[in-house]
């Protein structure tokens, strides 16, 4: 953690979160909350991030199916995790314990691969077939969620939505899929191939 991220080495403090686990993704909708998740299930919360470990609480939340790869938060009182056999793992109040988080399979043939929140009303998620799955309602369980397939069943790697206009992926034949509408369907996205290396 750094309250001075250009600062270099020595404004970053180092801390042991999570028992040496491997932490996937971080997302911090302020400065009084970040949420990280691991390879086992678990989301590392904290109220105090620059504090040091025993700032961070750790809590089961998909231990059935744990390894969670990507977070997104747009405000203290939503985020969104996704884990690689196709579920969100949502909660209102992300420092509330296990019991605040709920699990939900909404893209039952692929593993999900990365999701982006730009606000509560809009997030989106990418999975390793070419799909995009979107949510007005992420918490709202599989019937919230529209799949549409937008890149010819191609890995997209990752995605980011700086705001609900605008969102970018990568995939893994050198794709950029990129769309103004994300919610618009599978004709608002456009794959554009940009590395010729990689194939």
């Amino acid at each position: 953690t750094s309250t001075k991220p250009t600062g270099g080495t020595s404004a970053w403090k180092r801390a042991d979160v999570d028992g040496h686990l491997a932490l996937s993704s971080v997302s911090c909708p302020s400065a009084k909350l970040c949420v990280i998740d691991d390879n086992l299930g678990n989301v590392i919360t904290s109220t105090n991030p620059t504090a040091g470990g025993p700032a961070w609480k750790v809590t089961t939340v998909d231990a059935e199916n744990p390894y969670m790869n990507a977070v997104s938060c747009p405000s203290t009182a939503l985020c969104v995790a996704t884990d690689y056999v196709g579920n969100v793992v949502t909660s209102t109040n992300p420092a509330g314990g296990p019991s605040a988080w709920k699990v939900r399979l909404i893209d039952s043939d692929n593993s999900l691969e990365a999701v982006s929140c730009p606000s509560a009303k809009l997030c989106v998620a990418v999975d390793s077939s070419g799909n995009v799955l979107t949510s007005a309602n992420p918490a709202g369980g599989a019937s919230a969620w529209k799949r549409v397939d937008v890149d010819d069943g191609n890995d997209i790697l990752g995605v980011s939505c700086p705001d609900t206009a605008l969102c970018v992926g990568g995939d893994n034949s050198g794709n950029v899929v990129s769309s103004t509408n994300p919610a618009g369907g599978a004709s608002a996205w456009k794959v554009t191939h940009v590395d010729g290396a990689n194939f």
